[in-house]
């Protein structure tokens, strides 16, 4: 009985929604002749489940990716004189990727072929990273030659967690 229940739950149409939310915000302002302002601000929202189209996996075998994504860049350029030009841009991103079970307290079941029930093995993967870049870089163009000198600075703070296996 407890096993015709379990296969009972997972007839029938399944519905695996993909929702996607973005939004960019962008602004230019030149103050002046010789220097010009841009920034930018993205976010980024989305819930999808990842349930395969055949009929081999069962809805609590479905992966659920859930991403947030939040970015903002600024760049300042300032012309010293024909052929000088600066720039320097500032970044930071904030980035939370998960990928989950829609069953995570279930286990794998897998009759090869006919069905898979329960959680997927090789998750739950977890990506949260907070990234920044700063560069400063001079161009100089000098008749037929071109030179570029900068600094850039990009620092990661990732955190990674994967549990695999541990559904069995």
């Amino acid at each position: 009985p407890t096993t015709m229940r379990l296969l009972q739950s997972s007839e029938g149409p399944f519905i695996a929604p993909t929702r996607s939310y973005n939004w960019t915000t962008r602004f230019d302002y030149n103050p002046g002749q010789r220097d010009f302002i841009n920034g930018r601000f993205t976010l980024a929202t989305e819930d999808n489940n990842l349930l395969a189209g055949d009929n081999v996996q069962a809805p609590s075998n479905a992966l659920l990716e859930l991403l947030d994504d939040y970015t903002a860049v600024g760049t300042w350029g300032h012309i010293f004189e024909n052929g000088v030009v600066n720039q320097l841009r500032v970044q930071f991103a904030h980035d939370d990727y998960r990928q989950i079970s829609a069953a995570p307290e279930s286990t794998l079941v897998r009759i090869a072929g006919l069905i898979d029930y329960g959680r997927v093995l090789t998750i739950p993967s977890v990506t949260r990273q907070t990234r920044f870049q700063f560069d400063d870089t001079v161009s100089w163009n000098r008749g037929t030659l071109d030179y570029k000198f900068g600094v850039s600075y990009r620092p990661v703070d990732a955190n990674l967690i994967n549990e695999l296996g541990f559904g069995g």
